[in-house]
């Protein structure tokens, strides 16, 4: 089954609340590590792809990476919901599943440069309104720095969206997004900036974000936080993660 997993990666993974082990810039160097995350966490005011409306969104989810080669990662991630909107509806249910692979196209002692291609699967109901029915799928690169101090990943998207509103319709949209991270002994500090940018049927998400994790050991502990700089980012998002991290088994034995 894990092998299987490479071939898909993630929609939305700029757009994002967290970043997370299954976010394009949730690591900024391949460490050759294996990586489990679950993560809790509520968005406020947030206005869903291919809608108008804002809504509150909590949620319990579980991602993960691998490192299936020194150059190929791995990285799946599934989530529960609950949902409300201003004139009091609510949902709960299972999230869409994500899955995806990213590749490094060229790399030196300090410097990469990676392809990512994802998806994301319609197991998520339109009816209810957690999902939209429909495979997304996107492709983008990514380069990533690192020296003894800062750890910085920078990027961008081009994420094909299925319109649950408008049937064989679809909606192109670049995705950027930038990371920089810094550690003080066992903690590190991640700032972020994402951006999905404006397209014909949906607006600019514009949003800024700050980290900070706890790694004692195999173990890790983190707060994340965002805050949206335009009115479909939502207001704020706050998040608390434990992870899981080991020396991955590659497939030739190494």
């Amino acid at each position: 089954m894990l092998i299987l997993l490479q071939l898909f990666w993630a929609t939305s993974a700029l757009s994002s609340a967290d970043v997370d082990p299954f976010s394009p810039i949730g690591s900024s160097v391949n460490n050759n590590t294996c990586e489990l995350c679950l993560s809790v966490g509520h968005i406020s005011g947030i206005v869903p792809l291919f809608s108008a409306a804002t809504r509150d969104e909590s949620y319990l989810e579980l991602s993960g990476s691998w490192s299936l080669y020194e150059s190929i990662e791995v990285r799946m991630a599934s989530n529960l919901q609950n949902v409300s909107w201003p004139n009091g509806d609510s949902a709960s249910g299972p999230g869409d599943i994500r899955l995806g692979t990213s590749w490094r196209l060229l790399g030196a002692e300090t410097s990469s440069l990676w392809l990512d291609w994802s998806a994301k699967m319609p197991n998520a109901q339109d009816t209810t309104r957690l999902g939209t029915d429909e495979t997304d799928v996107t492709i983008g690169t990514y380069g990533r720095w690192s020296n003894n101090y800062l750890n910085v990943v920078a990027g961008g998207e081009l994420q094909v969206l299925g319109d649950p509103l408008q049937y064989a319709n679809q909606d192109d949209i670049f995705l950027v997004g930038a990371a920089v991270e810094t550690a003080l002994e066992s903690l590190h500090f991640r700032g972020r900036l994402i951006a999905r940018l404006e397209s014909p049927r949906n607006p600019l998400d514009l949003r800024v974000g700050l980290g900070v994790k706890l790694k004692k050991g195999n173990w890790g502990y983190g707060i994340n936080s965002t805050a949206g700089l335009s009115p479909a980012a939502g207001d704020y998002s706050l998040s608390a993660s434990i992870h899981r991290i080991w020396a991955c088994p590659t497939l030739n034995g190494d």
